[in-house]
């Protein structure tokens, strides 16, 4: 899994930052910024791994989709919204092969 520079979420294209001191300034490894329609991550760094930004990039993603789902009540369910992100997490990291590229062959 990457993590995209930006991406388009309805008709918002996102960018995705990255903020080196996040996690000592805000004790967060990410936050979605609604109101600047942008994500901010920690830079992954020793103690603090890639796995871990990855799943909060994910997570963050998962504010901004039930966002403009319409789904206010739970754009702010962390309990939700982390466990959804955690198993999107699972899906993207675990993938194999390619679906479409072997349909049709026996």
């Amino acid at each position: 899994m990457i993590i995209p520079a930006k991406f388009s979420i309805g008709p918002f294209t996102i960018p995705v930052e990255f903020n080196e001191n996040m996690w000592e300034e805000t004790k967060q490894v990410g936050e979605a910024d609604i109101g600047k329609q942008k994500i901010i991550l920690q830079s992954p760094m020793d103690d603090l791994n890639l796995k871990c930004v990855k799943q909060a990039f994910l997570h963050e993603l998962m504010h901004f989709m039930f966002f403009y789902a319409g789904q206010r009540e739970l754009y702010t369910n962390e309990v939700l919204v982390d466990v959804m992100a955690n198993l999107l997490y699972q899906v993207l990291e675990t993938q194999e092969g390619n679906a479409l590229k072997n349909r049709g062959k026996k």
